[in-house]
C-alpha cells in the first residue's frame, strides 16, 4: 500500500512537471510507424500487420500503466516507383486521472535506390486525441477532517475545468537511408520529426502548451557472422522538450533448420535504456521468433533507477506480433538461349 501512494506520488509530480508524454515503445525496432514514418513498407511481402503491447508499473501499483499498437502498411509499384501506405494506431493509459491518449495517423513512403543505396521518406499525419478525467483526482477542499482522509466521491471538488477531451491534428514525417556494404555488413540509419507541428496541448484555458517537437535517431548494422548468425547493434537517441533518452544495445538471429513447424529463426537481445543526465532507467531483455509468416517478441524491462527498491526491478513487461503475408509478385528470370 505504501509504495503504490509513493510511486502515485511520483508519478504526479512528474505528470505536472512535463507537458506531455508520448508513446513509445521498448521493442521500438519492432514497432516501425510509431518510430520513423519512412520504414513503412520496409518488408519483404504483400503486406504487413504489426501489433504492440506494453504494460508498466504492475509490480506497484493494480492499476496498469497500458500502451498498445496496431499498423497495417504495404507496397505499391506504380509505373516503377516503389510507394507504400498504411494506416497507425496507439492507445496509451495512465491510472492517475485515467489519462488516456490515443492516435490516428496515414502513412505514406517512398523509396528509391541509386547504385546499392536505398533511401525512403516518410509523413504521417492524423488525428491526436487525449483525456482526462479530474473527477479521479483529489483536492485540498475534499479533506474529510473527520475520517483523517481525502473522499473524492462525497465531496464536491469545486472545480471547473474548461474541457476533459482535446483533438488535435498532427503532422510527422522521417528519412531513411540503409546499403549493404559488404557481404557482411549493411547498416540501416533513420531519423524523424514527431509533432512537426507542434499541436496545442492543454486541458485549461491556456492554449499556450503544446506537443513539443521529438526528434528521433534510430542506427542499426547487421552484421552477418555466417549464413545462419547475425548479430545486430542497435541505438535510438530521442530529444524532446528538453528531454533525453538513449537506448542502445544488441540482438542476435539465428537461423534454424528445415523443420515440420515451419521455425524461420530464434532472436535474443539485451539493451539499456537512461538519459544523458541521470541514471541508468532499465535493462531490457528480449527473446522470440519467426514461425511462418508470424515474428514474435517479448521483452522484460529491469528497473534499475531509484524506483528499483519500490518496483523490486521489475517495470514493464512488452510484447509485439508481426504478421507479413507471402509476396505474390511474378518475379521475371532470364532464360539464356541460343538463336538457331
Amino acid at each position: 500500500m505504501v509504495r503504490a501512494q509513493l510511486l502515485t506520488i511520483f508519478l504526479f509530480v512528474s505528470f505536472l512537471a512535463v507537458k506531455s508524454q508520448d508513446i513509445h515503445f521498448t521493442q521500438y525496432y519492432f514497432s516501425p510507424l510509431n518510430t520513423n514514418p519512412a520504414y513503412a513498407g520496409d518488408f519483404d511481402g504483400d503486406y504487413r500487420i504489426v501489433g504492440n503491447h506494453r504494460s508498466q508499473w504492475k509490480a506497484i501499483d493494480s492499476k496498469q500503466y497500458v500502451t498498445s499498437g496496431l499498423s497495417y502498411d504495404q507496397n505499391i509499384d506504380i509505373y516503377g516507383h516503389q510507394i507504400a501506405l498504411g494506416i497507425n494506431f496507439a492507445h496509451d493509459q495512465v491510472s492517475i486521472g485515467a489519462q488516456n491518449q490515443n492516435k490516428l495517423e496515414i502513412v505514406g513512403s517512398y523509396k528509391k535506390t541509386i547504385k546499392g543505396h536505398k533511401f525512403s521518406g516518410g509523413v504521417q499525419f492524423g488525428l491526436l486525441h487525449k483525456s482526462l478525467n479530474f473527477d479521479k483526482f483529489k483536492y485540498p477542499n475534499q479533506f474529510d477532517m473527520e475520517s483523517g482522509y481525502f473522499d473524492n466521491t462525497g465531496i464536491s471538488n469545486n472545480q471547473n475545468f474548461a474541457r476533459n477531451n482535446i483533438y488535435r491534428l498532427n503532422i510527422n514525417a522521417g528519412i531513411a537511408w540503409s546499403k549493404k556494404i559488404s557481404s557482411k555488413i549493411e547498416p540501416l540509419v533513420g531519423f524523424s520529426l514527431v509533432h512537426i507541428n507542434t499541436p496545442k496541448e492543454s486541458f485549461l484555458e491556456n492554449e499556450g502548451n503544446t506537443f513539443p517537437l521529438r526528434k528521433i535517431l534510430d542506427v542499426n548494422v547487421r552484421y552477418y557472422l555466417s549464413e545462419k548468425n547475425t548479430i545486430i547493434p542497435t541505438f535510438i537517441y530521442m530529444n524532446q522538450n528538453k528531454a533525453q533518452e538513449l537506448v542502445w544495445g544488441v540482438m542476435l538471429r539465428h537461423k534454424v533448420a528445415k523443420n515440420k513447424h515451419q521455425l524461420f529463426d530464434v532472436f535474443g537481445g539485451i539493451s539499456s535504456r537512461h538519459g544523458f543526465s541521470r541514471t541508468y532507467d532499465a535493462l531490457n531483455l528480449l527473446v522470440g521468433g519467426t514461425i511462418r509468416e508470424f515474428q514474435l517478441g517479448i521483452s522484460h524491462d529491469i528497473n534499475t533507477s531509484s524506483l528499483s527498491t519500490l518496483s523490486g526491478y521489475q517495470a514493464a513487461f512488452e510484447l509485439s506480433l508481426i504478421y507479413i503475408a507471402k509476396n505474390t509478385k511474378s518475379k521475371i528470370y532470364n532464360v539464356p538461349c541460343d538463336r538457331l
